[in-house]
């Protein structure tokens, strides 16, 4: 999209105003959300810790009891959810404020 297009929409009557403020933000490159880009690449960090505890208490189950392997997993894997989403927020409040 060309910056002239939000304006030519605009003077044609096609968008409001606040509409037009938006749309030219995100045009001029001032505004990006990169929410989602993140909240995936934390959710694939998450997937491939937990993945890559999985195969080594797979491997070492003989060694280790099951019940410790599980409570292991268990403890681990719940404060990386609670810090995620803690990181998501704080991230995002971030880009929000730098928006703004």
């Amino acid at each position: 999209m060309t910056r002239e297009v939000p304006k030519e929409l605009f003077n044609r009557g096609l968008i409001t105003e606040e509409q037009f403020e938006k749309i030219e933000a995100i045009a001029s490159g001032k505004t990006v959300s990169v929410f989602y880009e993140l909240r995936s690449m934390l959710y694939l960090g998450v997937m491939l810790f937990t993945g890559g505890l999985g195969i080594l208490i797979y491997q070492n189950i003989g060694t280790r009891g099951h019940v410790l392997s599980i409570i292991a997993l268990s403890c681990i894997t719940v404060p990386v959810e609670i810090i995620e989403q803690s990181f998501i927020t704080l991230i995002y409040s971030l880009f929000y404020n730098l928006a703004a």
